[in-house]
């Protein structure tokens, strides 16, 4: 990857997103930090890359963003962060933002706690058709349907997928 694309030091790529149109209307791209900050942007905004590539999310030197796609409008989003809580929400509870934004607040976390990873399921299926994988540091597994998790607004506390910090903890 490093010799396709000039990276500076200290960057890398954290996705590839394969993508048809990139001038699609209705179509997003989410992101989601490790400090629970999330981001919508329109795919059409990422359609005129320059050589030296371009912003896709301001940030901080702290901020560690991971890239995740949303190819269609009409999502759940479910951020998962390590004291073994899960918190899903809705698409149309992140407005769209230009590509310099920061985003807005996706969840609502703890002093030294921090975002781990970010599902992505239809809003319409099918009960029991998708399910989140969620798995410790120590390699316990629990494989929850969506469902089961409570609907939120954005940038509230999550729902505890373990039963206690403990059990993630091994």
């Amino acid at each position: 990857m490093q010799s396709l694309l000039n990276l500076q030091p200290g960057e890398n790529v954290r996705a590839i997103l394969a993508v048809r149109d990139l001038e699609e209307e209705g179509k997003f791209i989410f992101f989601g930090t490790r400090q629970g900050t999330v981001k919508k942007t329109p795919l059409k905004d990422f359609s005129n890359v320059m050589a030296r590539g371009i912003i896709a999310i301001a940030s901080t030197r702290r901020t560690n963003s991971s890239l995740h796609a949303s190819p269609t409008a009409l999502r759940l989003f479910s951020l998962q962060h390590t004291l073994a809580w899960q918190f899903v929400f809705d698409e149309a509870d992140v407005r769209s933002m230009g590509r310099p934004a920061f985003g807005v607040r996706g969840i609502d976390l703890a002093k030294n706690d921090y975002v781990v990873g970010v599902a992505i399921t239809p809003k319409e299926h099918e009960e029991g058709a998708y399910r989140i994988l969620a798995v410790t540091e120590n390699g316990f597994g629990k494989r929850t349907n969506v469902e089961e998790y409570r609907l939120q607004t954005r940038g509230a506390r999550a729902s505890r997928t373990w039963p206690s910090p403990s059990a993630s903890a091994g």
